[in-house]
């Protein structure tokens, strides 16, 4: 199973939850650093939002290239207020 555009990205550290949501992916070559810039695909911007990008090897075990996961931040909350609706969610 892979991730699709919409899907959630729920990150619990020590002290929150942080809720993303999957913006879109790609699979580029090793060389491609741009993707994990603050703002993805465009280091001159700097910072303009709350992004995760997450990078695995493409195909599985090779260093031919990188699938590339993007993510928006919906919300963060502190852990004691709960678990997060979103894993809470039954796929249909």
């Amino acid at each position: 199973m892979s991730l699709q555009k919409g899907d959630y990205l729920v990150i619990q550290t020590a002290d929150i939850w942080a809720v993303y949501h999957v913006t879109d992916w790609e699979i580029v070559d090793p060389s491609a650093v741009e993707v994990i810039a603050p703002t993805p695909n465009d280091p001159s911007a700097g910072a303009t939002g709350r992004f995760i990008t997450l990078t695995t090897c493409h195909p599985e075990y090779s260093a031919a290239e990188r699938w590339v996961v993007y993510g928006e931040l919906d919300y963060w909350a502190p852990t004691g207020h709960g678990v997060p609706a979103e894993l809470l969610e039954v796929p249909s």
